[in-house]
């Protein structure tokens, strides 16, 4: 049976949607309206939902509804928004889609890309956009999935999962260093994870877990896009699904290889990011290369960085993690802001002109920058470092950057990142300030063990599960 290419929307759609006033667009208020109206439904964890399940003309129609209400990315190849459809153009293009599922004729439309930035001298990820159905699809694929495989993810594994964060790798990485004396770190990198997944080996781990071929057929043409079969190698990265075949794949060849018993490396993942840990640095070489080894069996590799093990009970040694730089002080962990963060909000910054609303992405780019860094404000300085953000601020041509808001958003942030360690880290209140890291002999004088005596932060309300507290410039 051939599949059609579900590219533009029906001619007579198309002309419709050109003929319609703004009027009809998505007013205020009405985005909280549609999340009340189209709530996500509650899928099975224990099982993989049918295609017939997942892919009905009534969901497909939520799906619809719960993405336009979250704003969305920019039109897809096609030039069609959310906004521009009717709620019955809708019902009607969600039929069809529902058909073409089901009958195995639908087809990815072919994507635009976008370049993003990644950083000062780091070159650029290329953005996938597809259209409003092939968005459906994924989201609706990614809904409908995510539960089953969040009970079957490594509890080490932290990126793209519901409610886990970067603050809670941090955490665990934490517990494992005062804890299980895992001293030594080195983080790597997935080479062009998104980029280089070998399409047929994410399917092999989708198989050993769901049996369904309609479904399995479904994703198989998700992953392979426009190309169909003549597409091996790489996902898009925008894809509403690629996230969870990412962590499929690597959850299969890799975070299922590192037994969880204490004699092993430890290993944590966050994404394409790998923290391991190790109790010397030996260890640490030899748990990289195992892990490249693992790699290379898929045809994945990691980047050809200059990364080495640090053993942060040296003196003076500090080691970064998920763009912080973190050290071991007084038996505490301690995260510091270096410059490439510094220069990865400029960026941001300067990048806000290129927007519509200049002012508002400018203030936006700040205070995710403030969230992201939470874990560095325990250690600094609030007012020094709210004038050096006004300043870069002031440079990028943004003066009217509001004073007090920054105030409150460095507050804010530093209060959430201490409540949250207080409660889930290694020195939450249900425990003792007793934990021991032994130091070398000689790398402190003659106190050989370091106990910390520091206060334990005032609780506060704190829910980071949205937080994505790692420096993502």
């Amino acid at each position: 049976m051939t599949r059609r290419r579900y590219d533009l929307l029906d001619t007579r759609v198309i002309r419709a949607i050109e003929k319609r006033s703004r009027r009809d667009q998505t007013r205020p208020g009405e985005r909280r309206r549609l999340q009340t109206q189209h709530k996500r439904r509650e899928w099975p964890s224990n099982r993989p939902p049918s295609l017939n399940e997942i892919f009905r003309a009534g969901n497909l129609t939520d799906t619809f509804y719960r993405l336009k209400s979250q704003g969305g990315p920019a039109p897809g190849p096609d030039g069609v928004s959310y906004d521009a459809l009717s709620h019955r153009e809708v019902c009607q293009i969600m039929r069809q889609l529902s058909s073409e599922i089901v009958e195995r004729r639908y087809r990815p439309s072919r994507p635009r890309y976008v370049p993003i930035s990644k950083g000062p001298g780091r070159g650029t990820r290329r953005l996938s956009l597809r259209s409003i159905c092939n968005r459906v699809v994924s989201a609706a694929l990614n809904a409908a999935l995510s539960p089953f495989w969040e009970s079957r993810f490594s509890p080490r594994s932290f990126g793209f999962r519901r409610q886990l964060s970067v603050w809670d790798l941090l955490i665990a990485v934490e517990r494992s260093i005062l804890e299980g004396g895992r001293t030594v770190i080195v983080e790597h990198d997935v080479y062009h994870a998104f980029d280089e997944v070998p399409i047929d080996h994410a399917m092999a781990a989708h198989r050993e877990h769901i049996n369904d071929e309609q479904l399995l057929f479904l994703i198989d043409t998700i992953l392979r896009g426009e190309q169909a079969d003549a597409r091996t190698v790489g996902i898009d990265q925008g894809d509403n699904y690629s996230p969870v075949a990412l962590n499929v794949l690597l959850h299969r060849y890799l975070d299922s290889q590192f037994s969880a018993d204490e004699a092993s490396p430890l290993m944590f993942r966050y994404a394409d990011n790998i923290p391991l840990l190790e109790h010397s640095v030996p260890e640490a070489r030899q748990a990289a290369d195992r892990l490249q080894t693992l790699l290379s069996e898929i045809g994945m590799r990691l980047k050809d960085g200059k990364n080495q093990p640090v053993d942060l009970r040296q003196p003076d040694s500090q080691v970064k993690l998920l763009g912080l730089t973190l050290r071991l002080e007084s038996n505490r962990i301690v995260y510091m802001l270096d410059e490439e963060c510094w220069r990865g909000l400029e960026r941001g910054i300067q990048e806000a002109h290129d927007s519509v609303g200049p002012s508002e992405t400018a203030n936006a780019v700040i205070h995710g920058w403030i969230e992201a860094i939470a874990p560095c404000l325990v250690s600094l300085q609030m007012e020094p470092l709210r004038e050096k953000i006004l300043s870069k601020a002031a440079l990028a041509g943004f003066r009217e950057v509001p004073k007090e808001e920054v105030r409150r958003w460095l507050q804010s942030s530093r209060d959430r990142w201490r409540s949250y360690r207080d409660h889930h880290g290694p020195w939450g209140k249900e425990r003792e300030p007793s934990l021991v890291v032994a130091v070398p002999s000689g790398d402190r004088g003659p106190d050989r063990e370091c106990i910390d005596e520091s206060r334990i932060p005032e609780a506060g309300s704190a829910d980071p599960a949205s937080v994505d507290a790692g420096c993502p410039f």
